[in-house]
């Protein structure tokens, strides 16, 4: 009976502390507070957004929790400032502190973006992280899919939560080759060169160097699994990738020698390239297009093409490509729309002032070198040369090319290399190299080294298999 007594003393004892307790934290506002952990304690969180990425980039829409008790700020808030904001922290641009928001979390490796503040819904909040990423080619890493959560009945969202393909030391890693990729290019420059040349030279480098995906792409066509090359840091890995790798390759050089670029979107065409800005004026530049021929043709690395570098969004349409299409700026300028080296099949050369190149010209059914400024040039020589596509049927185009070694210019043919004086515009023989090349043609010149050997195309035919031969300046 003592011991039963006992026992009840204490249990009153401790249940008079316990209500004690309670009186005290409900008149102080923690009960709600504590009852709240306790409940996520037990039962988890209520909510949770999915693990299935949608293609896009997408967006994987999820309700948020609604937030427990507000508590009182321990310090002041702050007054918003940065991108997107004036200087009394108000909000003038959303999109521009989206985006200040996205590279900011981006870079850091953070999951969850809180965008409440800036009231986008997510139909608009999706075409806005799209052109983010687009103009953003250095967000390799980043996963396109991504989630969205909006409070229950609200159509605003609240928050993105990011996804991330790699590691935070990875991505570093990759990102010094990325970097490295652009710092060399860029070297390539010539110093002193204007807008134009940068513009020029990029352009030049990337049809060049890299190629189409078609292997990519046709994969993907048969097995429904995302396997071409659409980001800029595998294009500049593997050298290969489909229209959208060559448009964010573009924008990422561009950015890295000066020059304004942005992307152009077409759902219609599933296609993308470029504007650029040049004397304050916006050019397409669709370097996918002029890269050599296509799947059928022989990639020949001295072929180029113009036909799709500075247009007017007119001469663009007028081209043939009258799908709709997405762009940011107006692009009227027609400066360069009938620019004579848009007809050429070989590198535009500069020398001095001066911009050399090759054209066919259909009337004089001969090749004529033509020399002067981008939007300016005049037919200067003709060559005595024809390539054939069987022994009584030629081409109806030019595969010469211009070179520049130190004080020398020159002029590849069919069958061997004129010299050309710059002065005089007059031709002179450098070489025959007909017994060399046999029943083969020269498709062009991919380069000269510096102690003036100089690498041709050779060719049977220019849908046909090539090899590389070389040539020593004398």
């Amino acid at each position: 009976m003592k011991k039963l007594l006992i026992f009840l003393l204490v249990i009153g004892i401790l249940g008079g502390a316990l209500y004690g307790a309670y009186r005290y934290l409900d008149a102080s506002g923690q009960w709600a507070v504590l009852k709240e952990k306790l409940y996520t304690l037990v039962y988890g969180s209520t909510q949770s957004p999915s693990d299935d990425p949608t293609p896009g980039p997408g967006v994987d829409p999820s309700p948020e929790p609604e937030p427990g008790p507000e508590q009182p700020p321990t310090k002041p808030p702050t007054t918003p400032s940065g991108p997107g904001y004036d200087e009394d922290g108000r909000l003038v641009d959303p999109d521009e502190a989206l985006y200040a928001l996205l590279y900011s979390a981006a870079t850091s490796f953070e999951e969850d973006v809180d965008i409440a503040h800036l009231g986008y819904t997510a139909a608009a909040l999706q075409e806005e992280v799209s052109r983010f990423f687009f103009t953003h080619p250095d967000l390799f890493y980043v996963d396109n899919g991504y989630s969205i959560y909006t409070a229950e009945g609200d159509t605003l969202v609240r928050k993105i939560k990011l996804r991330y393909l790699t590691t935070p030391a990875e991505a570093q890693t990759q990102l010094l080759f990325y970097n490295g990729v652009l710092d060399t290019v860029a070297a390539g420059i010539p110093a002193g060169a204007s807008d134009f040349d940068k513009v020029l030279y990029l352009h030049d480098y990337l049809v060049q160097n890299y190629a189409y995906d078609y292997e990519g792409l046709a994969e993907e066509n048969a097995t429904g699994v995302s396997v071409a090359v659409r980001d800029a840091y595998r294009f500049f890995q593997g050298k290969v990738g489909v229209c959208q790798a060559y448009m964010l390759a573009m924008i990422a050089l561009c950015d890295e020698v000066g020059i304004p670029c942005l992307p152009v979107i077409s759902d219609e065409m599933s296609h993308a390239w470029n504007l650029v800005k040049l004397d304050g004026e916006w050019y397409h530049i669709d370097v996918t297009w002029d890269d050599a021929g296509g799947e059928q043709s022989a990639v020949y690395p001295s072929y180029i093409s113009y036909k799709y570098f500075l247009l007017s969004g007119e001469a663009l349409y007028n081209s043939g490509r009258n799908a709709a299409w997405l762009a940011s700026e107006s692009t009227q300028s027609d400066k360069y729309d009938e620019a004579v080296w848009r007809e050429t099949t070989t590198p535009l050369c500069k020398n001095g002032t001066e911009y050399f190149c090759v054209v066919f010209d259909l009337q004089e059914k001969a090749p004529l070198l033509y020399r002067g400024t981008p939007v300016e040039m005049t037919a200067r020589a003709e060559l005595d040369a024809k390539w054939y596509s069987s022994p009584l049927s030629y081409y109806q185009q030019s595969f010469a090319s211009i070179l520049l070694w130190e004080d020398v210019m020159l002029v590849s043919t069919a069958k061997g290399f004129l010299y050309y004086n710059a002065e005089t515009d007059a031709l002179s023989e450098a070489a025959d190299l007909s017994l060399t090349l046999g029943n083969l043609q020269i498709f062009g010149v991919c380069g000269v080294d510096a102690d003036g050997t100089v690498t041709f195309v050779a060719a049977a035919d220019y849908t046909g298999i090539y090899t590389l031969g070389s040539w020593q300046i004398p």
